[in-house]
């Protein structure tokens, strides 16, 4: 017998439970609201946070993979992916191989895009952040953290800096922690610009382990720490996407194209 529909919302994951609650459940309650008729699930890509949250809390978080299974076993055969991923880097692609396994067992399977899929979600996450940070500020840098990707898809934050300075957001500028364009070439960027104040934010839908260590932490490789030793004074704002309303709409919207 069939039963509901459901939406599997797929995210990197976090073991900070305030991060938790502010980002991918706000953006998991919005689903839920929006889509009350069908059932709505979660499921992490991380392996190391699924390992860390069942280890430390004892509490079970699924794999897409085991989500699914799970779905086909209470009888659900409609099934709508929501990625909360920035990009379509290695995580992303973990969704998609993870729901090849077993989508012949499906009557619909779909899976929708990252946030920065379309030139237009580019433009769209650019204006949202400019509001929320009071772009231009012409005398203090917005640095945005970006976690970076080893595949092609790493180009979309080099993309993102071109696209909010062609906006007029001149003091705007993209790093990343894993990839180009690391923190050495961003602080450069913003010493030639002449900043010596700067706001130190995440772009990623979770302000989580690479917000509160690698980019606002007092460790020395910290950016908080690396701006400093260059005289650049720094605000850090531990503020992951999710918890942006007008961002959590941009999901939804990405959900109804799938749906």
């Amino acid at each position: 017998m069939r039963r509901s529909k459901a939406i599997l919302v797929v995210s990197f994951g976090t073991s900070h439970p305030d991060a938790l609650e502010k980002n991918i459940g706000a953006i998991e309650n919005s689903v839920k609201e929006a889509f009350s008729g069908r059932v709505v699930r979660r499921a992490f890509t991380s392996g190391t946070v699924r390992k860390k949250i069942w280890e430390r809390d004892h509490i079970r978080v699924d794999d897409v993979h085991e989500a699914l299974e799970r779905l086909l076993s209470e009888n659900i055969f409609d099934v709508a992916v929501l990625p909360t991923h920035v990009i379509g880097g290695e995580e992303y692609e973990k969704i998609i191989a993870q729901c090849a396994i077993c989508a012949s067992s499906f009557d619909r399977l779909r899976i929708g895009v990252p946030l920065l899929s379309s030139t237009e979600d580019f433009f769209r996450v650019i204006r949202i952040l400019a509001r929320a940070f009071d772009c231009p500020r012409r005398d203090c840098a917005l640095v945005l953290m970006g976690h970076g990707s080893a595949t092609s898809a790493n180009a979309a934050y080099a993309a993102m800096d071109y696209m909010f300075k062609q906006s007029g957001f001149f003091n705007v500028f993209v790093g990343t922690v894993q990839a180009y364009p690391k923190v050495d070439v961003v602080l450069e960027q913003v010493r030639r610009a002449g900043y010596r104040k700067a706001i130190l934010t995440p772009l990623m839908t979770v302000a989580g382990e690479h917000a509160g260590n690698d980019m606002a932490g007092s460790g020395g490789k910290s950016w908080k720490t690396i701006f400093e030793a260059a005289g650049i004074s720094v605000t850090p704002v531990l503020r992951g996407l999710g918890e942006y309303p007008e961002i959590r709409s941009l999901y939804l919207e990405h959900l109804k194209a799938v749906l």
